[in-house]
């Protein structure tokens, strides 16, 4: 992994946390755990020099099921990947 990668995964952390989109609880039995993604992209200028690296954090939540998972759908930014 890249030292930009890094930077870029705390900055998108520091940005998660910072808008409360999301809290850390211990899991409890018999619940499921939602998978995540890492995605990367650099971003660049008009004459194609890189500007900056973004990176985003994505929660697979496409895998939950309606009433045993969740029991409200509230997504601000996360995307469903398959």
């Amino acid at each position: 992994m890249n030292g930009w990668n890094l930077d870029a995964m705390q900055e998108e952390m520091n940005t998660l946390k910072k808008s409360r989109t999301w809290e850390l609880l211990s899991r409890i039995d018999g619940q499921n755990l939602i998978g995540y993604r890492w995605i990367y992209k650099a971003k660049y200028n008009s004459d194609i020099t890189i500007n900056w690296y973004k990176a985003r954090f994505v929660l697979k939540g496409c895998a939950q099921t309606y009433g045993l998972d969740y029991e409200e759908i509230f997504s601000p930014i996360a995307k469903c990947l398959v």
